[in-house]
């Protein structure tokens, strides 16, 4: 066999006539071709975007069975758009199967629905005349959907291609076809075909070899299609278009009230420390809420959950031999700590999972009285997902997969989720109206968010891992409890922190985080903050020292650049004569090109790109003269560009300044450590004016005028102290000794024994 892309280019016996061969030069009959370092049988879609030779190296090519040489069978009798290949029986995709006649034409024959199901919807009699290699054809395009069904990362870039949804997947009896239960690709193989199918023949192929249109996420297809039928909110229009990941495209952001703009977030599960990986995410949403506040005039009201009860809270708290409430209230507090470290402004306000449990009871009640979830023998509650008809999918176009449901399930669907889940043995759990038990994941985010806010919501934001299933099965819960058409208006998701150089995100499962408090102790928050501006909150980024150190440096010449602009404007920088009227305009430009990006679904990159370009035109100004200058200053035009340059950096949640505070346990103690030593420093400095010695008559009292100063200065560090919430109160000797005494007699109270009446 060959490579991917010719799969979308040549029939299949084409192909073995001539010889099993590649038109691509990247295999043939399974052995490797052009995979040297000085081989020039690379396909021509190898490098694609500068990234050098094919992806596909010796250690990763993906080796496929041979095909043997054979005589091109007849086509079938059969009329119309269904052709034979073989003796295999399937129809080239039509426009109403979700994918249009442009996109057929370049399509396999395989490459539709069958009437009999199979691994990739394909009915195969028997083997192919002339497949010397085991198994079906298909299977590596069925190990591909597979991985790529489990690997969200990178549907988001083999699905650019639009085109309209299918209907589900279903055979010709009207059944639906099972999803194939193949083994998974590793993911550095799978990105590896990915990147070889270029950018409009994989998605083309895959989407078509799957029966449907577009799908970005694991399950099989939704009914409904994606993005139709979104309901433009009326309101406050913000002046800012965003990317909606309801429709898939940027969307005039319009909330409800300029005063009052509802955003919900989901919050941490908190049964360990905080990594880098969450605070991307949270300081990409902080960044987007003060462009919003401070840019745009939109006052935000944000609620935040915190999942506090959940499976991995339990079984950690059951390691760890602690209870779970108090092993996610550890956790809540360090994540709080860890954002503020991060300066990530707190939401409104906080809600706990655990504190709302009577709502979440109220809310499934309801959903249960609309139709839309039952319960069973077992203390269970499910969500009822074939109530929601064609309207479930309105976020990926997707529903749960049921492969992995256990035999015993009491579910009577087996794509419906858990609205309540019974107790089970030695966990934590509360009274219903079904038994003891506890909330399912999905319902906590819905009823918080529906307690503050209602029936409306304006923005929802989280991870680019929570689309699917988690908010998906939020709008459905939310839209079959208050019964409306459109429950949230606008959901903005996050794209993962990488480890750069393996291919996967930053996570607790795969072992390779790093926490906050250990990055702080590197890095300052403001580097960190400049680091996620560079990247677009919704792509992916690579996480490295590499990457952080050039953060770090950009920060540093802006301060650098603030510095000299301020020396120039004192008169301590002796410069030649500026082009005040360029620096002028450059500042008009700049102003118009960051408040632009910014209205641009937050373009940060562009914005930081725009000001770093006027700090490079500023510092090219200001070239220093060993010689007085002729020409006439302009100390203004230089005030209004260090003003600007501070309040953007100030708008994003950025200090300039050259030493950064960062907030902590041990930085809180050192700061209370100099503040001891500065009290004590004084009081021995006050002594010392007050103290006469030996003299006596004029030479005390001329010894007390000229130590006169001294008491001033201790006065007025006093006073400037109390400004600062601290207190420095005088006591005398006398007194002082007394206090002491008392407290020795109350201990020595405290240990004499009691007298037995």
């Amino acid at each position: 066999m060959c490579c991917v892309l010719c799969w979308g280019e040549t029939c299949f016996l084409n192909r073995r006539e001539a010889g099993g061969g590649c038109p691509h030069g990247e295999l043939r009959h399974g052995r490797e071709v052009g995979s040297g370092p000085n081989s020039s049988a690379h396909s021509p879609h190898d490098g694609l975007q500068g990234e050098g030779p094919s992806p596909l190296d010796a250690k990763e090519r993906l080796f496929l069975p041979p095909l043997a040489p054979a005589p091109r069978p007849a086509p079938s009798a059969t009329a119309g758009a269904t052709q034979a290949c073989g003796r295999r029986r399937g129809r080239f995709p039509t426009p109403s199967s979700g994918v249009d006649k442009a996109e057929a034409g370049h399509l396999p024959e395989w490459a539709g629905r069958a009437e009999t199901p199979s691994g990739m919807g394909v009915a195969w009699s028997d083997p192919l005349p002339g497949w010397a290699g085991p198994g079906r054809p298909p299977f590596w395009v069925g190990q591909v959907t597979e991985s790529l069904f489990r690997g969200r990362r990178y549907l988001e870039a083999l699905f650019r291609v639009g085109g309209p949804s299918a209907s589900p997947s279903r055979s010709g009896r009207g059944e639906p076809v099972p999803r194939p239960q193949v083994p998974r690709l590793r993911a550095a193989r799978l990105q590896a075909m990915l990147r070889a199918c270029g950018a409009s023949v994989g998605p083309q192929l895959l989407r078509a070899a799957l029966g449907l249109g577009a799908w970005p996420g694991p399950g099989r297809a939704a009914s409904g299609t994606r993005g139709q039928g979104w309901l433009q909110p009326a309101g406050h229009d913000t002046g800012v278009k965003v990317y909606n990941s309801l429709t898939r495209r940027k969307d005039p952001l319009i909330v409800g009230s300029a005063d009052a703009a509802s955003w919900y977030s989901c919050g941490p599960t908190v049964y360990d420390h905080a990594h880098l990986g969450h605070a991307c995410s949270y300081v990409r949403f902080d960044i987007i809420r003060r462009i919003l506040t401070r840019v745009f005039g939109c006052n935000i009201i944000m609620v935040m959950g915190i999942t506090d009860v959940d499976d991995k809270i339990i079984k950690r708290a059951s390691e760890m031999n602690v209870s779970p409430a108090s092993l996610a209230n550890l956790y809540e507090e360090n994540f709080k700590q860890d954002m503020a470290a991060l300066k990530v402004l707190p939401p409104t306000v906080y809600l706990r999972v655990t504190e709302n449990i009577p709502h979440i009871i109220s809310f499934i009640e309801g959903i249960i009285a609309n139709g839309h979830a039952y319960s069973t023998a077992q203390g269970n509650v499910y969500f009822d997902l074939r109530s929601r008809g064609d309207r479930y999918g309105k976020l990926v176009g997707a529903v749960p997969s049921p492969a992995t449901e256990p035999v015993d399930s009491d579910k009577r669907h087996p794509s419906d989720f858990a609205l309540w889940k019974a107790a089970k043995p030695r966990e934590v759990f509360w009274a219903s109206p079904w038994g003891n038990g506890r909330p399912g994941w999905h319902i906590e985010c819905s009823t918080i968010s529906s307690l503050v806010f209602g029936s409306r919501l304006d923005i929802h934001s989280g991870g680019m891992d929570l689309a699917f299933p988690h908010h998906e099965n939020e709008i459905a819960q939310c839209e079959a409890f208050h019964q409306c058409r459109q429950w949230g208006n606008y959901f903005l998701h996050s794209g993962h922190l990488h480890v750069k150089g393996k291919e996967e995100k930053m996570s607790k499962s795969l072992k390779n985080y790093i926490t906050v408090k250990d990055f702080l102790k590197t890095f300052s928050p403001d580097v960190f903050r400049l680091f996620c501006m560079r990247s677009s909150y919704r792509s992916a980024v690579d996480y490295s020292d590499g990457t952080m150190l050039e953060a770090k440096h950009l920060l540093l010449a802006a301060a650098a650049f603030i510095e000299d602009a301020r020396a120039y404007m004192k008169g301590q920088l002796v410069c030649g004569p500026v082009g005040e009227g360029l620096l002028w305009e450059r500042l008009r430009h700049t102003r118009e090109a960051v408040k632009a990006a910014l209205a641009d679904d937050f373009d940060t990159p562009a914005a930081v790109d725009a000001v770093m370009d006027l700090i490079h035109r500023g510092n090219g100004q200001l070239q220093a003269r060993t010689k007085e200058p002729s020409g006439p200053r302009s100390p203004a035009v230089f005030g209004s560009i260090v003003s600007y340059i501070e309040h953007f950096f100030e708008t994003v949640g950025i200090s300039l300044a050259d030493r950064q505070f960062v907030p902590g346990d041990g930085s809180q103690a050192a700061l209370h450590s100099v503040v001891e030593e500065l009290v004590r420093f004084r009081l021995k400095v006050r002594q010392f004016a007050l103290a006469s010695g030996k003299a006596t008559g004029e030479a005390q009292r001329q010894q007390r005028l000229d130590r006169q100063p001294l008491l001033e200065a201790c006065d007025a560090l006093r006073q400037d102290l109390t400004a600062h919430g601290i207190s420095i109160k005088h006591v005398s000797k006398k007194a002082r000794h007394n206090s002491i005494i008392r407290v020795k007699e109350h201990e020595r109270r405290r240990k004499r024994p009691e007298r037995l009446l």
